[in-house]
């Protein structure tokens, strides 16, 4: 079983990193939504962590590329 090169797992970890970026980013603008709505700016602090949050829960720990 051959271990995977150090260029492929940090590609890999980018590709997380990247995700959380993008739904932390996704979940600030769905919390100005809420915002608008009356609730206050906390909306936008809670939906940026919960954009950049829940990404990582639902697909798991990163797995060794095959």
């Amino acid at each position: 079983m051959a271990v995977p090169s150090r260029a492929i797992v940090e590609i890999s970890m980018g590709k997380r990193i990247m995700l959380v970026i993008v739904g932390a980013g996704i979940g600030s603008l769905a919390g100005l939504l809420v915002s608008f709505l009356g609730v206050g700016n906390w909306a936008l602090i809670a939906g940026a962590v919960l954009g950049g949050v829940i990404p990582s829960w639902v697909l798991g720990p990163p797995s060794r590329p095959s």
